[in-house]
């Protein structure tokens, strides 16, 4: 992980120079950092303009028999960039990003992102759900609640781009949602 404070030039132990497309990706994140918080429509732009090669990704997309990998790449004083790997039926929970912009992009795969909506007795239910192909990016801020899955028979390998770094989040149980 590049960690902006100790200038680090490696990537979990890894060169920069030997990870090309996610280091440019990382470097533009460093130069930002010291601005504040990204925008939704900043860190949008951030994943959508750049294009990862498997090569560069691949040794940071560890799999979890049990539940989705994480493993950041850079965290900075307001923004953090992680890999999560998804196995075939894996998913979040029921969640909001308390204060932080978030993108995903899917870089491998195809991922499934719920959204919901609290209703006038106070619980929420799925508003939406939309399919995330590969090379996509989807975003949300602060208190939207959603969960995102793998439905797919492959793995899948998503980016997240959190502006200022999550730090918190909300998670949703059965108590609180209405699913049928």
């Amino acid at each position: 992980m590049i960690n902006f404070l100790s200038q680090q030039t490696e990537v979990n132990d890894r060169p920069l120079d030997s990870i090309p497309s996610l280091s440019r990706l990382i470097l533009h994140l460093v130069a930002r950092d010291e601005l504040g918080p990204l925008s939704m429509d900043e860190a949008y732009h951030f994943l959508n303009d750049t294009s990862i090669s498997p090569k560069d990704y691949s040794i940071f997309a560890e799999e979890n028999e049990t539940h989705y990998s994480r493993n950041r790449l850079f965290l900075g004083k307001n923004m953090e960039l992680l890999v999560l790997t998804w196995k075939p039926g894996q998913a979040s929970r029921i969640h909001d990003h308390q204060g932080s912009v978030c993108c995903i992009k899917v870089l491998e795969g195809q991922g499934l992102e719920i959204k919901f909506t609290k209703t006038n007795c106070g619980k929420y239910i799925p508003r939406i759900s939309e399919t995330i192909p590969k090379h996509s990016v989807v975003s949300s801020i602060d208190d939207d609640v959603h969960l995102v899955a793998n439905t797919e028979p492959e793995r899948l390998v998503t980016l997240h781009l959190y502006s200022p770094p999550l730090k918190n989040m909300q998670v949703y149980g059965a108590e609180e949602t209405i699913l049928a």
